[in-house]
Formats: structure tokens, C-alpha cells, sequence
């Protein structure tokens, strides 16, 4: 009975001995440690290597050589570009014991070795290897990750005799950040576009271009051919139609079926879109970049100024428009004027007259403005 209680006391002191082990293999040595684990697309953190609970007296750490590696393609290689050097962390600095500063051995992604001067051993349990940064790319499609390894061959720690110190790589060394994709915001709310002039009593040909959806009373239940009886017309945003990213980052806009690229990108973590609106007799307005941002959620087209378009009466020498509002409109109203030409009939009355010219006289040397 007293060999077996021996026995079985042995087993419990070697178990307790091993969880003890297993224990400091999670909580002591080096590892990669990122600033946080989850970041959305755009964002940056940054990635410390670090030491931990490496007692001073015994093992004298002198220098040190590490490499990292991260997927430059296929899955979980969701950043902008690789990191080309290592930042010195507090391995390097005098309150750590580098009075004297450190020799560099290498500094590249995949080797990176430092060694202290005149014996000037680390002073502290913890202290930091050195660290870089990483952003995730903004033109990711679907959430991601960045996976960073510490390659475990290439770490080595050394005293100040030039011995190795093994041992000090936590078994669970490496990291992964989660890379949340941020959907691409999209338009609603109403945009009413009108004449600069209230006497102007019929409109016709307009149209609102926002990054590639085009809105003109076909789309808005009144036929693009009709002359509406009015200076102004609203048009109802599709709040249904989104602006998505495909692998390349470059945007697609959708429209119930149909489907097309336009001049619009997600490349700094905000969606940009251009703006244009037109209308017959007047000159276009044109906002080459709109920030919808990267919000993934319906943005009124009120926050961007969007809501009211005036357009400027004068406008004939295109039925599009030009930019600028001169002398060629003038010589083509003086050719037209008492015909029934109705390029430059601007307020469609079936006369080219005096309540044509004016329109052109009042606005002239007006030059296209934003929306």
C-alpha cells in the first residue's frame, strides 16, 4: 500500500510539474504582438515583437536575430505593401541598457539582428525587439486577415559570450489580424434641379449623372422626350442602387440588371464619385469628386449639397452644354433670333425672341460651376 500511495504521489508531482511547464511556455519568451487584433479596411496598426519574463542575471541577452514573413498573395495577404524594415524597439534604447547603442547585424523583413556594446547586457524581464506597421487595403471585397509569422529557425537569442540562450520562443508566437470589410455607402433622399429663372416655363432634357447612375424623368415617370410645364423637376434617388468594389478596387455600379464600370474608386477608404447635371438651354454644373465615404449605409444626398441643383439659363451653343456661357452662344441667338429654331428657343415657346436673349445677356461670361 506504501508503494502504491509513492507511486501515485509521483504521478501527481510529475503532472503538476508539466502543467507548471506548459504554463510558462504561454506566458514567457518572445512573440508577435499586435497593437490590435481587428482593424477595418484602411486602418493601420502595428506589430510589436517582444520578450517576456526573460530573467536579467541568468541569461545576460546581448543580441538577437529574428525574421517575420506575411502572405504577399492569396488568402490572408489583405494589405497595402509589405514592410520593408524594422523599427528598434527597446532592445536599442539606453533605459534598457543600451548606453552605448546597438551594432546592426540586418534589418529586412526576413532577418533582422541587433548586438549591444562593451557587455551593456538587457536590464529587464520585458522589453521589445522592434515593430512595423501594416494598413489594410481599402479595396478589400469581403472580410479578411493578415497572417504574420515569426519564422522560428531564424530567431536566436544570444548572451555576452557569443553562447546561445534557447528556449525563450513562446510556442504560440505568431499573430492574426482580422480585417473587417467596410461596405461602400450609397445615395437616397430627392434632388430637385431648376432654372436659374422662375419665368422660364417649360424644361426639357434634364439629366443627373451621379458616379455613373443616371437619373432623367425617364427614370423618375415622366418620358424623356416630354417637355415638363415647369422651371424645376425633383427625381427620386434609387436608394436601392449601391456602389460595390471587385478584386481590383475599381467601383461597378449596379442597376437592377444591368451592369457597368464608371469613373469612381475606393482608394483611400472613401467612395468617390462624380456629379453632373445638365438641362436644355443651360449650362451644366460638374463635381469631378464626391466623398460618399466608406460608411456601408445610405447617405441623403443633403450632406453633400446635392438636394437643390440650379443651372444657369444661356446655355445653347450644345444641347449637353459647355462650359461657359460666351459669345458663341450670342452669335448662334442673333442667327436664330425671330426663327423657330429650337436650339436656341431656351425657354420653349416655339419663338427664338428677346425673352431668349436675355438669358444669355444676364448670364453671359458665366462659367460651369460645381454642383
Amino acid at each position: 500500500m506504501f508503494r502504491k500511495l509513492t507511486l501515485l504521489l509521483s504521478v501527481v508531482v510529475m503532472l503538476s510539474m508539466a502543467v507548471v511547464v506548459s504554463a510558462q511556455d504561454a506566458v514567457n519568451g518572445c512573440y508577435a504582438s499586435p497593437t490590435t487584433v481587428t482593424i477595418n479596411e484602411g486602418v493601420s496598426t502595428t506589430v510589436t515583437f517582444e520578450c517576456a519574463n526573460i530573467p536579467v542575471v541568468t541569461n545576460r541577452v546581448f543580441g538577437f536575430q529574428m525574421g517575420t514573413s506575411i502572405p504577399a498573395s492569396g488568402v490572408g495577404a489583405d494589405y497595402v505593401s509589405l514592410p520593408g524594415t524594422y523599427t528598434e524597439g527597446q532592445f536599442s534604447e539606453a533605459g534598457f541598457g543600451a548606453t552605448s547603442g546597438v551594432m546592426p547585424g540586418s534589418n529586412t523583413l526576413s532577418l533582422y539582428g541587433l548586438s549591444r556594446y562593451n557587455n551593456q547586457i538587457v536590464n529587464a524581464e520585458d522589453f521589445t525587439l522592434g515593430s512595423y506597421s501594416l494598413t489594410a487595403d481599402t479595396n478589400n471585397t469581403v472580410d479578411g486577415s493578415i497572417a504574420i509569422t515569426f519564422v522560428d529557425d531564424t530567431f536566436k537569442l544570444s548572451n555576452d559570450l557569443g553562447a546561445p540562450l534557447s528556449g525563450w520562443l513562446r510556442t504560440d508566437n505568431d499573430t492574426i489580424i482580422s480585417v473587417n470589410n467596410i461596405d461602400l455607402a450609397w445615395l437616397m433622399g430627392n434632388t430637385t434641379i431648376q432654372s436659374d429663372s422662375t419665368a422660364i416655363g417649360k424644361i426639357s432634357s434634364i439629366s443627373l449623372d451621379l458616379g455613373g447612375n443616371i437619373y432623367t424623368p425617364l427614370t423618375n415617370t415622366v418620358p424623356l422626350a416630354s417637355t415638363l410645364t415647369a422651371y424645376t423637376v425633383d427625381l427620386n434617388i434609387n436608394s436601392a442602387y449601391t456602389y460595390v468594389e471587385d478584386a481590383s478596387g475599381v467601383v461597378v455600379g449596379q442597376n437592377g440588371t444591368e451592369e457597368f464600370r464608371i469613373v469612381a474608386q475606393d482608394g483611400d477608404g472613401a467612395l468617390n464619385v462624380a456629379v453632373t447635371a445638365d438641362m436644355f438651354g443651360h449650362l451644366a454644373c460638374s463635381t469631378p469628386i464626391v466623398d460618399l465615404g466608406d460608411t456601408g449605409a445610405a447617405q441623403n444626398v443633403s450632406v453633400f449639397s446635392l438636394e437643390g441643383i440650379t443651372l444657369k439659363a444661356g446655355d445653347i451653343t450644345s444641347v449637353l452644354g459647355d462650359t461657359e456661357i460666351d459669345l458663341d452662344d450670342a452669335t448662334a441667338m442673333g442667327a436664330a433670333f425671330g426663327s423657330t429654331t429650337t436650339a436656341a428657343d431656351i425657354n420653349i415657346d416655339g419663338t427664338v425672341n428677346i425673352f431668349d436673349l436675355v438669358h444669355v445677356g444676364r448670364n453671359y461670361d458665366a462659367v460651369q460651376q460645381p454642383c
